[in-house]
């Protein structure tokens, strides 16, 4: 009997995703005219390279910070300057999809960059230009553990498009009972 090698290595190997576009409207604690730290959300961190290592979100719609969103009422922002950092909670390589941005206030416009890294080496980066308008920047392939928002001091994003990426390998049980009926079936059709 033959058997397909790729297909068992996929059944022992399974490589699935998980898509998450994160709008900023449903963090725990949030209220209208509110702004605060992200830390933790829907399964990824959020960091910055300022003094106080946050991303905040904040409410940008009805509130007296009117900058506007791209959905509901809140986006994230960068409030204390640097560079914003995502990561995964669980370490895991995950892909970026895309995003909205755009500067806070009347800032004018400006060259930005939205770099992904993985085991800390650069992966790739996209040089965008951000205004005062949201735009839409698409995602850019290839698996990174890390996602480097360079959109200079002050910057608005909403709709954050990430693909996590779970890997899991068979234990060895599984792995044993699995060898006991390749060969079953192979001694079944030999017995024929």
């Amino acid at each position: 009997m033959k058997f397909n090698l790729p297909a068992v290595l996929l059944i022992l190997f399974t490589v699935s995703s998980q898509a998450a576009i994160l709008t900023f409207d449903d963090i725990s604690g949030q209220s209208q005219n509110s702004v605060g730290a992200i830390g933790n959300y829907q399964g990824f961190n959020f960091g910055a390279t300022n003094s106080l290592n946050r991303l905040d979100w904040i409410d940008t719609v009805g509130s007296y910070w009117d900058q506007g969103s791209v959905s509901g009422d809140f986006t994230m922002f960068n409030n204390y300057t640097g560079t914003g950092i995502i990561t995964d909670e669980n370490s895991a390589d995950f892909s970026f999809d895309g995003l909205w941005a755009k500067t806070w206030g009347n800032a004018s416009a400006r060259t930005a960059y939205i770099r992904g890294f993985n085991n800390g080496s650069e992966i790739w980066t996209s040089q965008i230009t951000l205004n005062s308008q949201f735009t839409y920047f698409s995602g850019v392939s290839g698996l990174i553990d890390e996602l480097r928002l360079d959109l200079g001091n002050y910057f608005l994003v909403d709709n954050l498009a990430l693909n996590e990426t779970t890997q899991s390998v068979s234990e060895p049980a599984s792995l044993a009972l699995f060898g006991l009926g390749i060969l079953s079936l192979v001694g079944i059709r030999r017995f024929k």
